[in-house]
């Protein structure tokens, strides 16, 4: 991360091997071909225990376009140590063609940018760090795109909660990455309508199916509710602000 590309400094949790915390500093910033190699390394440190199913790995030259002038890749660094990286496409021939790839075809002609993958180093999980990086890469996307898109496995209920939480809804449930489940989730940047939350329907976490219906009758999820039982995704219908 050199001075052109540094944005700011944060303090945050780190847990260590042994249970003890510590504050400490980092900095967060516009990454670029330089970090090549901290992006593949924490990448490959991040998905070694993980399937196919759960983290779809990128590889080395689809990282560098995100570096180049096709994407966004923001990065945090501990003690000049790469400790998380969230990188979108903007550039719209690879924007259309991922989306092709995913059989996702918006009603409107919206200008879109994709979230790919965000990853973060354990000792620093817990810091919000999905939420960080995504409020800062939307500062730059605003004035350019009209809409985020991003994929999360349904296996994978830590980090689709936390898509949510940045204001993500679930638009479609696809097969992607050679065959594996994905949650679609797209947000607006500035929506023409609201959501009519006082008449939603819950469906259980795992039901796929019903949640697939939920879509087609042209209901989003917009919540996913934690519970003794279990964990349930909230549905309802949007309706165009006049």
């Amino acid at each position: 991360m050199d001075e052109k590309t540094y944005k700011g400094i944060i303090s945050v949790r780190r847990t260590l091997d042994d249970g003890r915390t510590m504050i400490v500093p980092c900095i967060f910033a516009i990454l670029d071909m330089s970090d090549l190699k901290d992006i593949v390394r924490l990448q490959g440190e991040i998905s070694e225990d993980l399937s196919q199913d759960i983290f779809a790995r990128t590889s080395p030259e689809d990282v560098a376009r995100f570096l180049g002038d096709e994407g966004i890749t923001i990065g945090v660094a501990c003690n000049g140590r790469l400790i998380c990286a969230r990188t979108v496409k903007t550039a719209k021939p690879w924007v259309d063609k991922s989306i092709s790839e995913l059989g996702y075809f918006p009603t409107n002609d919206k200008k879109m940018a994709i979230t790919d993958f965000c990853i973060v180093d354990p000792e620093f999980r817990g810091n919000n760090m999905q939420l960080l990086t995504q409020y800062y890469a939307e500062n730059l996307l605003t004035r350019t795109h009209d809409t985020i898109v991003t994929t999360v496995s349904p296996k994978n209920s830590y980090s689709l909660m936390n898509v949510v939480a940045c204001g993500y809804y679930i638009v479609g449930i696809k097969e992607a990455y050679g065959g594996y489940l994905r949650y679609v989730l797209e947000k607006e940047f500035a929506p023409n309508h609201y959501l009519n939350a006082h008449e939603h329907v819950v469906i259980r976490y795992g039901d796929i199916k019903k949640q697939k219906e939920a879509i087609d009758s042209g209901m989003i999820g917009y919540k996913i509710v934690v519970h003794p039982k279990g964990r349930d995704v909230l549905f309802a219908h949007t309706e165009e602000i006049e």
